[in-house]
């Protein structure tokens, strides 16, 4: 850890290995990381500089005398003046974007166990790491996509993101490059300096390849930390220039007060092209292995528990399936099989990573609203990780005969694939068995899983089928056990009193009003007693209410003439009643902005539809697939409507 030059590191990088493995860590990339392929901060005006003379746009000497200036953000402006501010942008955002593959230092990055990602940069280097090294898909988001960033900002993990904060090269007019762009993008923009400062206050963050040159984003890490409690909470891996001979004690004790941060120095080399980073990612490559060494011998996951931490599983997608500031649920699916041969009523536990791993048709049986559709995508997405080609399909949508069949482009590219699997929803065995068959006859690699919402008698599907065997599955509902791990997940309070009674709480009153003790019943329930725990539901509306108004309110509430939690009920009730009337069971932002258009002349009120919008969002109440919002679960659709609706965003309750 280049000890003998900068004496400290190996401490500081130990501390660093330390808390990556006790909590989430939002990495924060510098130029660094992207060097030498895009160039750094100076390297960049230079190079602007340089096209600038050629061009004709500045003499000589305005170039040699900007080549010296260490105020970049001046030059910057400066080069608007002279070649107009797009224009500048524009060649900026070309040369992030000549970023084809990613550096060595990208690629290690997205393999150390970090939260969340910030990165200064305008190249999309960690989203083409993610696909490259995890076969994953991100997405790049920037202060301007509302919505995301909101819930990026709520949630501890998101790694599903990266947030480029002061823009990225697909959007050359957004990007954060001069002086007045960063005066616009954080004086004239208070709510970006308070998103900043909240990160960190609240969590730890972790800069590498920044080398804290950056004036603006600086001055936010220095307000923040500097009188914020004496224990170092950040952590920084910054470049030297290998020729500086620096104190390296007093730099600790400067980057210790100004920012409460912890650092681990490496040396920039100097070489004919310029600056070199090339040892960052010795210093990453360490860290990925001590960091991946010490996860799996300190945090093993245990297939059995009903809850798991999202950072410490893949959950497919379900993941994150309730958010309570920073915790996280994903509930497993509480599945058991009967084997053959075994005594009448016995079963044995059993995980979606073992249906997906079975070549037999299976049959999965539950009552109304236990999730099966659900259950079904992690099955599908679990066939996709595996290697295999899955497709989830409503029984009504399949043909029962021969000719229909073959003209199925999807399952006829299903059945020329390996390993393909085909998911029935809603199947029922006795007015659909045919369907089966005629499936079996005309495809027969293709495995068959169908879900079945009704109780389990142990061989529904075997009885209309004598000829196929299914395997038969059994979805139940939460044990007394898995409603405790939730409550622990979901309170902050260490009472082993309390925590038991609100267990005992739940666990008595949804079997009282005949509620099922499915994942999304006992969370929201739970979530609820947390907070006021003598609170008495007459029913599973009484319990929904409670939940959306706490998703819904603000402290602005309690101020008069506040658009408040009743008002936002008001307008999404009447919105999904419309919705409703036309049999319809999504929605787009278009679509909503324009209905609240209409609703502010009409009732001649005030709002912030996209507030709502991120509400709803952060509430787990709706989600967002594509340019769509769906509800999440039929029962707040039906909350808003007011009548039961059997749509097709009820499928699985």
């Amino acid at each position: 850890m280049f000890s003998d030059k900068y004496p400290g590191n190996d401490f500081v990088f130990r501390k660093m290995c330390d808390r990556i493995a006790e909590t989430e860590i939002v990495a924060v990339t510098g130029a660094g990381t992207s060097a030498p392929v895009v160039p750094t901060w100076g390297s960049l005006l230079n190079r602007l500089l340089t096209s600038a003379t050629q061009e004709g746009m500045i003499d000589k000497n305005l170039q040699d005398s900007l080549s010296e200036e260490s105020d970049y953000l001046y030059v910057a402006d400066e080069l608007y003046r002279a070649m107009a501010a797009q224009t500048v942008r524009t060649r900026v955002c070309q040369i992030a974007g000549s970023l084809a593959s990613p550096t060595a230092a990208h690629e290690l990055l997205v393999q150390i166990p970090f939260a969340k990602y910030i990165t200064l940069n305008y190249d999309t280097g960690l989203e083409i790491a993610f696909t490259k090294v995890k076969n994953e898909h991100v997405l790049s988001i920037t202060t301007k996509n509302e919505t995301e960033f909101y819930e990026w900002s709520r949630s501890r993990t998101s790694r599903g993101h990266v947030l480029h904060w002061h823009g990225i090269h697909s959007n050359a007019q957004d990007i954060v490059f001069s002086a007045s762009d960063y005066n616009a993008f954080y004086v004239k923009s208070p709510q970006n300096t308070d998103a900043l400062k909240n990160i960190f206050k609240n969590q730890t963050v972790f800069f590498v390849g920044f080398g804290f040159g950056d004036p603006f984003f600086e001055r936010q890490l220095n307000i923040t930390m500097y009188d914020a409690p004496t224990e170092n909470t950040h952590f920084a891996i910054v470049g030297v220039v290998d020729t500086n001979n620096i104190d390296v004690a007093r730099e600790r004790r400067k980057y210790a007060t100004k920012y409460k941060c912890e650092t681990l120095f490496y040396p920039i080399l100097q070489t004919s092209s310029g600056q070199s980073h090339e040892l960052l990612s010795e210093v990453l490559k360490a860290l990925h292995d001590a960091t991946r060494t010490n996860s799996a011998a300190t945090n093993p996951v245990s297939t059995s528990s009903a809850i798991a931490r999202s950072n410490a599983i893949d959950p497919g997608p379900s993941q994150n399936l309730f958010v309570f500031g920073d915790k996280q649920i994903y509930c497993r699916p509480n599945l058991w099989i009967k084997r053959a041969g075994a005594e009448l009523g016995t079963l044995e536990k059993v995980t979606v990573e073992d249906v997906v791993a079975s070549s037999n048709h299976a049959a999965i049986h539950a009552p109304r609203e236990y999730g099966l559709t659900t259950l079904g995508r992690q099955i599908s997405s679990g066939v996709l990780k595996s290697g295999g080609e899955a497709v989830l399909r409503d029984a009504e949508n399949i043909a029962n005969y021969r000719k229909k069949l073959l003209q199925d482009v999807e399952l006829v590219n299903l059945a020329k694939s390996e390993n393909p699997v085909l998911i029935i929803d809603r199947f029922s065995p006795i007015d659909q068995s045919r369907v089966i068959k005629e499936l079996i006859s005309t495809f027969p690699n293709i495995r068959i899983i169908t879900l079945i919402a009704s109780s389990f008698h142990g061989a529904d599907t075997e009885n209309e089928i004598s000829e196929i065997k299914f395997d038969q599955y059994k979805l139940e509902a939460f044990s007394r056990p898995n409603i405790r791990e939730v409550v622990n997940v979901i309170s902050d309070s260490i009472d082993v009193d309390f925590i038991s009674s609100i267990v005992d709480k739940i666990y008595n009153d949804l079997l009282q009003l005949c509620i099922p003790l499915t994942p999304s019943n006992v969370i929201i329930y739970a979530s609820v007693l947390c907070k006021d725990g003598t609170f008495s539901p007459v029913s599973r509306l009484h319990i929904i209410d409670r939940f959306v108004t706490e998703a819904l309110g603000r402290a602005s509430d309690a101020y008069a003439d506040t658009f408040n939690s009743i008002n936002k009920s008001d307008l999404i009730a009447q919105y999904c009643h419309g919705l409703f009337t036309n049999d319809r069971y999504s929605f787009s932002s278009r679509d909503w902005k324009e209905y609240c258009e209409i609703y502010k002349r009409e009732k001649l009120v005030e709002f912030d539809e996209n507030d709502i919008i991120s509400d709803l969002l952060g509430g787990r109440i709706i989600y967002k697939e594509g340019a769509e919002y769906f509800f999440r679960y039929s029962m707040f659709f039906t909350y808003f409507v007011g009548k039961s609706w059997l749509g097709k965003s009820a499928q699985g309750g």
